[in-house]
């Protein structure tokens, strides 16, 4: 049976088609994918919705019904590539809900919290482990459905299950709570997750050592930051978790242990900002996996290192294509075309109106037309 989901602000997005859609239009990340076929569909948009803030933002709807990423660099694959996976069940355990809990929320009713464990080192060379922090909002309406909404934060670095996080993502997820339990969890390293990547500064005993050994490495003076660089990473590993394994892939297969510990039948996962990177890997290792029902990209941060290197001055050259193909998108998909009428025309007549009569703020400066398409 065909469902929709809706996200805040509520559109509705189909999910009877394979369809991803990427922020470079000449390099998709993947498209509809049918076994003996191959691709048989371009990518195109679900669904749009206006973002936080005075900007319009693009929300990126991707159904993952057999589809088949691109790799990074674009170039497409022909097999589905290895992403190591934990070399035994990932475990569940409870933890107190340091958080702060408003009227109505009941710990271990309306809200749980938790540790899923995973391996620090996903080569079996190490036997240490990661806990990643999770916290579950349960479903507050009458009819609860048994997909959740799993929120993917951005940074990389942004921790969703610190003090105030039940307030903030209560109010985001308002409306979707109503028929999902929302889980929000941190990547390794960050926020309640253990261990916790902090490095204190380090003392002179350490920074004579490392200063030789990097100017042997770099043929040069090591800088103040490259030192202290060298010092966190060689006290981690001292404690048995070496930095390198703080990484998109390790924490793409952290995202799939996670799904298969807290055990829902399906999962609709949001990412914002890098967390649209880690899932866009989550797609690129693992493109089969079961759990996942739909995928949300807001504010896309793409894969290829040769955009990011230059992503503003790519956003602005490649603008003007990706919105022509998400106006033709738009206009060919039933639903999107009934929802977003002539979207082209009603977009540039916006920007026509904001070029003539900028929109003024509070704090003295206007809202134009460029500020606008740039947001």
């Amino acid at each position: 049976m065909r469902r929709r989901m809706y996200l805040a602000p509520a559109r509705a997005i189909r999910r009877d088609t394979g369809i991803a859609v990427s922020v470079a239009p000449s390099k998709p990340i993947c498209t509809r994918w049918e076994k003996g076929q191959g691709c048989v569909a371009q990518w195109g948009v679900e669904a749009l919705g206006i973002g936080t803030g005075l900007g319009i933002g693009v929300v990126l709807a991707m159904v993952l019904a057999g589809c088949r990423p691109v790799a990074p660099d674009g170039a497409a694959t022909s097999s589905t590539p290895v992403l190591a996976s934990a070399t035994k069940t990932p475990m569940v355990t409870e933890r107190p809900c340091d958080l702060y809990l408003p009227p109505g929320e009941v710990e271990g009713e309306t809200i749980q919290c938790g540790y899923v464990t995973v391996p620090w080192d996903r080569t079996g060379a190490s036997d240490a482990n990661a806990q990643l922090a999770f916290v579950i909002l349960k479903a507050a309406g009458a009819n609860p459905q048994p997909d959740a909404i799993l929120h993917v934060a951005g940074g990389p670095g942004a921790g969703s299950t610190l003090r105030d996080a039940e307030v903030e993502f209560s109010k985001r997820y308002a409306s979707l709570r109503q028929e999902h339990d929302i889980i929000l969890y941190d990547q390794r390293g960050m926020g309640h997750s253990i261990p916790y990547f902090a490095c204190a500064y380090p003392d002179e005993s350490t920074l004579v050592p490392l200063a030789a050994e990097l100017e042997n490495r770099l043929g040069r003076s090591a800088t103040d930051a490259e030192l202290e660089t060298a010092a966190c990473a060689q006290g981690w590993a001292d404690q048995g978790f070496p930095v390198q394994n703080i990484n998109t892939q390790t924490s793409a297969a952290d995202l799939v242990d996670l799904m298969a510990a807290l055990d829902y039948p399906a999962y609709n996962l949001y990412g914002v900002s890098y967390g649209t990177r880690l899932l866009m890997a989550l797609m690129h290792f693992v493109p089969d996996e079961p759990r996942v029902r739909s995928i949300v990209l807001d504010s896309p941060y793409p894969l290829p290192e040769d955009k990011v290197n230059d992503l503003a001055g790519t956003v602005e050259r490649e603008y003007p294509a990706l919105m022509g193909h998400l106006f033709a998108a738009c206009g060919k998909d039933e639903v999107c075309a009934a929802v977003y009428p002539e979207l082209r025309e009603r977009f540039d007549a916006l920007v026509s109106a904001l070029a003539a009569a900028p929109i003024p703020l509070a704090d003295g400066s206007d809202f134009t037309d460029e500020e606008f398409t740039r947001r």
